[in-house]
């Protein structure tokens, strides 16, 4: 497995204030959901917070990076992964439409598709 360069969210945590910065903190720390769970269920995205993390390959034993994900909805409620899928339909989506926020709210539907040999991954749709 390859090592990924993660791109990171830009928030702006030094302009939001205390009651968005625990949303947020309590995201990160203890999310409400797995995205694997939401499967065919719409999201409405007003933050995503990604980063990267080191995880150990189950198959060769490196470490490798990648990425965390934190979607945040309009309710405060949390949705994480550790998911190339989702990272990259999010890479496509912030490209697109802008960062999402409380001000650019974007809904997207989480859907699995399979890939070759079988594997399964999860990606997003714009709901």
């Amino acid at each position: 497995m390859e090592n990924l360069v993660v791109r990171e969210t830009n928030m702006n945590l030094k302009e939001m204030g205390r009651d968005e910065l625990k949303i947020i903190y309590n995201a990160i720390n203890n999310p409400t959901y797995r995205v694997g769970d939401m499967i065919n269920q719409v999201i409405d995205m007003s933050m995503v917070h990604i980063a990267p993390i080191d995880v150990v390959d189950s198959e060769t034993g490196e470490t490798v990076t990648l990425p965390k994900t934190v979607i945040i909805d309009t309710q405060g409620e949390s949705y994480s992964c550790v998911s190339k899928g989702i990272y990259n339909a999010l890479n496509n989506i912030i490209d697109i439409f802008g960062e999402p926020s409380p001000e650019n709210v974007i809904s997207v539907k989480v859907v699995q598709k399979t890939g070759g040999k079988f594997n399964k991954f999860l990606t997003l749709e714009i709901a």
